[in-house]
Order: C-alpha cells, then structure tokens, then sequence
C-alpha cells in the first residue's frame, strides 16, 4: 500500500516560495540609501549640530546657517503661538474655536493653561517640512 506524506510536501512548497521571495529582493532595497551617503549626511549633520543634553534637543552650531529653505525653530515656534492667540480649544466638542474680537495675549495666561493649550495643539497638528506649514490632522476638529 502507498502512502502518500502531505507535511513533507507542504514544507517543500513553503521553502519554494520562500526562497523564491528572498530572490526576488534587490541587495540594496528600494527604500533606504547607500551606506557612503548615509555617513555623508550623518557627518554633515554633526557638523551643523550639538545635542544638548540639559534641553534634550539638537542645537545648531554657533555661525552656521540653515540649509535653504529651512525655516527656523523660531519662526515654526511664532506661527503656532500666533493660531493660539486667535484660536482656542474647545474640549466639549474637541474642536479648535476662533476667538471673537482681539486676539489673546498668551503672556497673560497661566503657565497650566499655556501648557495645555500648546499640547492640545500638538496632539491635532503636525509640521509639514515639505510645506513648512503646520497641518491639521484628519479627524481633530475643525479650526
């Protein structure tokens, strides 16, 4: 009588395809790039930066400038105080709410309050480098 093993078999068809997929990759992937420009960047970025480690940030380096069209940490810092100013967040509704009238001053609020507003901010925004905008999240309210 024969008898016919169907777990050698199945084992020998998932080796197949397995090796077939492992072929199938390029040695240097699609989406990452070769080592001598990834150290090339890496030096270049150690030389325009410090990390400071009191402020746990990356600082840049007295006398350098920002590559073009980076804007700086300050000017992404004045545009999120200036939609804070104008806007505040309603958690009722969970939606950013224009401010009637003039704008509030963020120096007269409190610390809790400033920090607040600021996380509830960075919780429905995020910062668009390839816009240098800050962009509202899909689903966090409208403004």
């Amino acid at each position: 009588m024969k008898r016919t093993h169907i777990a050698p078999f199945i084992l020998s068809l998932a080796m197949a395809a397995t090796a077939g997929l492992v072929q199938a990759q390029s040695p240097m992937g699609g989406a990452s790039a070769p080592p001598m420009a990834m150290k090339m960047d890496r030096s270049e970025f150690y030389k325009m930066y410090t990390y400071d480690t009191v402020n746990d940030m990356w600082v840049m380096n007295p006398g350098m400038s920002p590559p073009a069209g980076v804007r700086s940490r300050a000017e992404v810092k004045a545009e999120r105080d200036a939609f804070l100013s104008m806007n505040r967040y309603d958690s009722v509704t969970s939606k950013w709410v224009p401010i009637s009238g003039k704008p509030r001053d963020m120096s007269t609020m409190s610390r809790e309050e400033v920090r607040a507003e600021t996380a509830n901010f960075l919780r429905t925004h995020r910062y668009d480098e390839a816009n240098s905008k800050w962009q509202m999240q899909s689903g966090s309210g409208a403004q």
